[in-house]
């Protein structure tokens, strides 16, 4: 990402029951265009609510995702997930931080 002029503007590590209202709130105040997530969908529904009531998704930011299925979409609100880009099955390539243990990570980037 960096070598097309991208920059890495946060990473964070939290606990799989969150509260995002501070991370949206520091991507938001990043001015990242692109977020790059991999929280799974117990989190990922408050994430997406508070992502999309923040305004990030009205001024055309990118959520891009790993870590949900077809069946999420029924979860949520259509506009909280518009324009969402997603890699399904990409999990099967991933492995975790055995460091971090029960902790997922959002990583939000500006191109």
């Amino acid at each position: 990402m960096t070598a097309r002029g991208g920059e890495i503007v946060g990473e964070q590590c939290f606990p799989l029951d969150h509260d995002y209202e501070s991370v949206v709130a520091g991507i938001m105040a990043t001015g990242a265009d692109v977020v790059f997530n991999t929280i799974v969908p117990l989190g990922l529904t408050p994430f997406f609510a508070q992502h999309h009531d923040a305004g990030f998704i009205a001024r055309d930011g990118q959520v891009v995702c790993t870590c949900f299925d077809e069946n999420f979409f029924n979860l949520v609100p259509t506009e909280h997930v518009e324009g969402l880009l997603g890699c399904p099955g990409s999990g099967a390539r991933c492995s975790t931080d055995p460091a971090r243990p029960g902790q997922v990570r959002a990583r939000s980037v500006r191109e």
